[in-house]
């Protein structure tokens, strides 16, 4: 049977591994805690060099959003326009047929 801290050490490692940490950097990460205390401030470092990466990843994708969001828009715009040119048509066609 697994206690809590089991399944809480799962998890963190599972939140490394999605936001990008390699098997290699959580084995060490997972090796120096094995360690104890005497490894805090190098997993303290580790984990915050791996932040920064995570930083610098999410700042990347916040850009590429960005870029959909615009992208999207202006298909959205595209198509208001497009609808609105057809109903106008339409509309000078029914007057004349009148």
């Amino acid at each position: 049977m697994y206690d809590a801290s089991i399944l809480t050490w799962i998890e963190f490692l599972g939140r490394l591994k999605t936001t990008g940490m390699s098997i290699q950097e959580m084995l060490r990460y997972a090796q120096l805690r094995s360690q104890g205390e005497a490894t805090e401030a190098e997993r303290a470092e580790l984990l915050a060099k791996h932040r920064d990466q995570v930083r610098t990843r999410v700042a990347e994708l916040q850009a590429c959003l960005l870029v959909l969001d615009t992208k999207i828009a202006n298909y959205a715009t595209a198509q208001s326009r497009t609808e609105k040119c057809k109903t106008q048509s339409n509309t000078k066609r029914s007057r004349k047929a009148a």
